[in-house]
């Protein structure tokens, strides 16, 4: 496989109809000359989003989906399940339903399947077995982390089915896909900082011609879903559900036909996404994500809600954490490296030496949401050494992934990268530090004064202003200097349904609403506070786990015919 930078592994042949791209939740799939459009502006303006935007007086409910009008459903179709979404999710849960016989139909509103990232998470598979990897998964000490990440407000039921189960799913998903000439790997950029450390248990697929990702997974996801006897029906966008008692029955959804209702015998998965792209939502649950300079989804600003609009139109409830978590990272700016950030102001505010989620939040909240990472002529070589060293990196530290077999971190590369950035205004360069704080506009003396204490702050091998580590303290004294925006890029909201260890979508007092399972980001409980970078992929991870476990859950079999891997 060709060596390629994070960038270009984000929008591999975006310019192309068609192309491959990668998505950065951690995003491989087929852009269309739109969406390529889309991506190229989202990477590009340095300021997308606009900032102070205040809690949305309407929570997106009542529905804000259009309105059926039940004289205009001309026909019913029935199947055993209805999946809504045929994202890695809602596709998990299709095979794994087909699979057992049962008559599956995919309801998907977009013309292609919805793939991002490449990152996935599971605990205990035979690829981690065959490598050695498992004895380092510590999986108790991870779950009390996860749990810290969520700040109590977790369902530490769904924690623990997922990582009791996940090296199942994982290693189910990859005999699923080997056939076709898929190849399992392992992702692990070396970040071994004794206070934050990023556990090896992200896996990430290529295809037969070595592109990795969930993009070319995804198509072949769907191709086996068909060959197992499912149906899966694009640009159908399902609209309503149909309750009757406690029980869901179907789903009303608008296709190329007109207006279908679609009936479920044993069971509805919900597996519509997240809500990124509805601002009401975004704004009632979770304002820090409204301030984000900047959002990337692919397919482009589809993950609007709907099906927890659906849901809620029929007595469901969302989570009942209110500050829903989200994937913010620094995609569409320039890279932090760790080295030193400085606001609008021209000071520091904090310790550097952090993850790519950390420092996307911290910076949303300086004024007017502007920070820089600072470094000087030797900076990539920096870079490069803590990356050797394996006291520095992590998810987004730089351009590239590093792949545990296939791809090492490449220097040149990222010098390529770090010209293209200053080519389109994200790194700014200059000769001399006052010159480099007039082009960010920042107060001048302020600036050459924070670079200074900075620079005895390394020194002396001792941060004792923010604490930061002595052996990632470099000095910033050598022509020219570097100043790279960051960029809070909102890839993913994590707040969902309200559910439990049923799988089933709950209401407000708990009880299920029968027949209506939900998966990956539709689903609620798993996330809250904060999205956890230590498990790189786990947003992807639930999407297999409980993609496949709603899947056999509908078509009448038990969790428990799911081998434990992993127990806590």
């Amino acid at each position: 496989m060709k060596n390629q930078s994070r960038r270009d592994f984000l929008k591999f042949g975006a310019l192309s109809t068609g192309a491959v791209a990668l998505g950065a939740t951690g995003a491989v799939t087929h852009l269309d000359a739109a969406e390529s459009a889309d991506l190229e502006k989202a990477l590009a303006q340095p300021f997308l989003k606009e900032r102070g935007v205040a809690p949305s007086k309407n929570p997106a409910y009542p529905n804000s989906l259009p309105k059926v009008d039940p004289a205009q459903v001309k026909e019913s179709v029935e199947a055993d399940i209805i999946v809504i979404g045929a994202g890695l999710a809602g596709m998990c849960a299709a095979v794994s339903a087909a699979e057992t016989g049962a008559k599956v139909i995919v309801l998907e509103k977009y013309k292609k399947p919805g793939a991002r990232g490449g990152h996935i998470t599971a605990f205990g598979s035979k690829f981690q077995e065959k490598h050695g990897i498992t004895k380092d998964i510590p999986a108790r000490q991870i779950a009390k982390e996860l749990e810290r990440w969520g700040q109590g407000r977790i369902d530490e039921s769904l924690l623990r089915i997922f990582i009791e189960k996940s090296g199942a799913c994982m290693d189910w998903l990859e005999d699923t896909l080997t056939p076709k000439g898929f190849q399992n790997g392992q992702w692990f950029e070396g970040c071994k900082d004794p206070y934050y450390y990023e556990y090896p248990v992200t896996h990430i697929f290529r295809d037969k011609n070595g592109v990795p990702g969930n993009g070319p997974m995804l198509d072949a996801l769907v191709e086996i879903a068909k060959e197992k006897g499912a149906e899966v029906i694009f640009e159908a966008r399902a609209l309503k559900l149909i309750k009757e008692g406690a029980k869901a029955t179907g789903v009303i959804a608008k296709t190329q036909k007109g207006y279908t209702l679609y009936t479920a015998k044993k069971g509805i998965i919900l597996a519509t996404g997240d809500y990124a792209s509805n601002k009401d939502m975004v704004s009632y649950y979770s304002q820090t994500s409204s301030l984000a300079d900047a959002q990337i989804y692919f397919p482009s600003k589809s993950n609007t809600g709907d099906g927890h609009m659906m849901a809620m139109d029929i007595g469901a409830s969302m989570q009942r954490d209110a500050n829903h978590a989200a994937v913010i990272h620094l995609e569409a700016g320039a890279k932090s490296y760790n080295f030193l950030h400085v606001n609008t102001y021209g000071k520091r505010f904090k310790n550097e030496d952090i993850n790519t989620q950390s420092m996307s939040c911290g910076k949303l909240y300086q004024k007017d949401g502007i920070a820089w990472s600072i470094y000087d002529a030797n900076g990539l070589n920096y870079a490069q050494e803590m990356m050797k060293k394996k006291i520095g990196g992590g998810l987004f530290f730089g351009q590239q992934d590093k792949i545990v077999g296939v791809k090492e971190w490449d220097l040149e590369e990222e010098k390529q990268m770090l010209q293209k950035h200053i080519s389109e205004g994200k790194v700014l360069v200059a000769n001399t530090l006052e010159e480099l704080a007039e082009k960010m506009k920042v107060p001048k003396e302020q600036f050459v004064k924070t670079v200074k204490r900075y620079n005895e702050v390394v020194k002396a091998k001792n941060d004792t202003d923010f604490g930061k580590r002595s052996e990632v303290l470099y000095p910033i004294e050598k022509a020219p200097f570097y100043a790279g925006k960051l960029l809070a890029t909102l890839l993913t909201m994590c707040g969902g349904l309200h559910t439990d260890e049923s799988l089933l979508v709950l209401d407000k007092d708990d009880k299920p609403i029968e027949n209506l399972y939900v998966a990956g980001a539709t689903q609620g409980n798993f996330f809250a506070g904060d999205y956890p970078t230590i498990c790189p992929g786990i947003g992807h991870g639930r999407c297999v786990t409980f993609g496949r476990l709603t899947g056999l859950k509908a078509a009448g079999k038990s969790i428990n015919d799911v081998k434990t891997k992993m127990t806590l």
